[in-house]
């Protein structure tokens, strides 16, 4: 199909890319580089945007793909004030695991940190007790062959 001067660029660019990194299992990097030859077209997907969390040399996804801005910081906002819910007394349940409960003095401080953010224009980054939260741009692509777009890879995980 016929594209813009910057997507064809921005195509081109990604043309080649695979998974090398060592943190990725070999099965993975096999069909990754496989990919390159079985897939070499790549077609640009609508851009998203997510909240991750920045941690030392990495980072973490904490919301899911929004088509703005806008709807990952309500994501960030819903993360911070909306604790794992209270869950009734159940028979075989006299106590709730410790992930579940609710840190009052710590719902407050993530209520107040979520309404000081929002009280800003367009913020992207939180930093809450040390931890660096970030709105990001997501780049989507789709390897496409000569038998249409690629199905799922031997190597792509699904636990369902």
């Amino acid at each position: 199909a016929a594209v813009g001067l910057t997507e064809g660029i921005d195509r081109a660019g990604l043309l080649g890319l695979s998974y090398t990194a060592a943190r990725f299992p070999e099965d993975v990097r096999a069909d990754s580089r496989r990919a390159l030859t079985t897939h070499p077209g790549v077609v640009l997907l609508p851009t998203t945007f997510r909240v991750v969390e920045r941690k030392e040399g990495t980072w973490s996804m904490v919301t899911g793909q929004y088509s703005t801005p806008q709807g990952a910081r309500r994501a960030l906002v819903h993360h911070l004030t909306r604790p794992v819910p209270q869950l009734p007394d159940l028979p075989d349940m006299p106590e709730l695991p410790a992930w579940m409960k609710v840190d009052e003095k710590e719902a407050a401080l993530h209520a107040r940190a979520a309404k000081k953010f929002t009280a800003r224009r367009r913020p992207n980054e939180l930093v809450l007790r040390g931890r660096r939260f970030e709105v990001i741009r997501v780049e989507r692509v789709m390897r496409i062959g000569p038998d249409g777009p690629e199905k799922s890879r031997p190597s792509d995980v699904d636990d369902y």
